[in-house]
């Protein structure tokens, strides 16, 4: 579990989210959706290697206007969860995303929607051709440790999904969208606008366990549900269905998916604009300092005696799938490792007079973009 601050100097909010992760079938990346251009938006893309400083420039950004931001979001390295991917300033209409692999982006409408901070021109392009062999090694065993923690989730995944099909099978699925349509029809009202969505992860398998950012639901909703469901299919389908519903009556939603499942299972809905977060509490989401305004146990939509029947059987796809990740956590601790090692290659080589110059041309933009408004 992880912690955060949730307001900004000036009364405004800050939520911390990730949008990508190490997941069963690879690297899941939800930063596709930062690629549309949007009129009056301006994206920063920061090009770097390690050790150049690509999280610290976005930290010094968030920290430089946040007296001035509404609405900063912090968008965290699942391997690494202290470093920063990507900020977003919905006030400054602004953002800064790291455009480098495993989430690489490329500007497709640069200079009119992109632009690019080439921290790799701060190179010495000559010693680190003489480090070549040594950082390809380094690049290598990185990797291998990324992909045995994707196959660990993977069988991790196997289990928890043959525990999900029993318990779907003593599900009442008609039940659960009955009450799902009955509390949108009370609270949520159509907003006389188009329902906008941003796909986000709360929770991440990282190299620190698995971290939920569990005050981010509370900072941008008043009012929140707390779904009760340790196997997922109950209050992945009542989740379904409000999002359906939030975003056909006009909601803003924050649709925040499963680390284990990120293509197809909601975990979390946060609507902010009507003041209301649904989020499921589970033993990888406990929520401990939350304070729900209601409670839903998901236990109600299930035949209890059918789950009693096979409690032996799905404690232990628990415990076994809980026994693989620990592994996968392990393989992202040593990841970290070895990246230390080739940040190491590369600091020397990075001249940071210049790094400071692009970052100060940075801050002067993005201050001007507040002064305009």
């Amino acid at each position: 579990m992880a912690s955060s601050s949730t307001t900004l100097g000036a009364g405004g909010i800050q939520a911390d989210f990730f949008m990508g992760c190490n997941a069963p079938g690879g690297f899941h990346s939800l930063y596709g959706e930062l690629q549309s251009p949007v009129r009056g938006i301006r994206r920063w893309l920061i090009k770097g290697g390690p050790g150049t400083g690509k999280s610290s420039l976005m930290k010094q950004a968030a920290q430089a206007v946040q007296d001035r931001e509404d609405l900063l979001e912090r968008i965290h390295c699942s391997s690494d969860p202290d470093s920063l991917d990507g900020v977003l300033f919905h006030r400054g209409g602004a953002s800064l995303v790291d455009a480098t692999p495993p989430h690489v982006i490329e500007p497709g409408c640069p200079g009119a929607f992109e632009s690019v901070i080439n921290l790799l021109s701060c190179f010495n392009e000559d010693l680190l051709e003489q480090r070549l062999e040594r950082i390809t090694e380094l690049q290598a065993l990185n990797g291998e440790y990324h992909r045995k923690c994707r196959g660990l989730l993977k069988c991790a995944d196997i289990l928890l999904q043959d525990n999900a099909r029993y318990v779907e099978s003593c599900t009442d699925f008609e039940k659960i969208r009955t009450q799902a349509l009955r509390f949108c029809r009370k609270e949520l009202p159509p907003a006389g606008k188009p329902g906008r969505e941003r796909n986000r992860l709360l929770t991440a398998v990282t190299n620190q366990g698995v971290v939920t950012y569990e005050k981010t639901p509370a900072a941008l909703c008043k009012r929140l549900l707390l779904l009760r469901d340790e196997y997922g299919p109950a209050s992945a389908a009542l989740l379904k269905t409000v999002r359906a519903e939030a975003l056909a009556r006009g909601q803003l939603v924050y649709s925040c998916w499963s680390p284990l499942a990120p293509e197809v299972r909601l975990e979390h809905l946060l609507l902010p604009e009507a003041g209301l977060g649904l989020v499921t509490q589970s033993r990888y989401c406990p929520f401990r300092e939350l304070t729900p305004w209601k409670v839903i146990d998901c236990a109600r939509f299930t035949d209890g005696e059918a789950l009693r029947r096979r409690r032996r059987y799905l404690r232990f796809n628990r415990r076994a799938a809980q026994e693989l990740i620990n592994g996968a956590v392990e393989d992202l601790r040593q990841a970290k490792a070895v990246h230390d090692r080739l940040e190491e290659q590369f600091t020397d080589a990075v001249d940071f007079g210049a790094v400071t110059a692009l970052t100060s041309h940075l801050l002067t933009a993005l201050a001007a973009r507040y002064s305009k408004q």
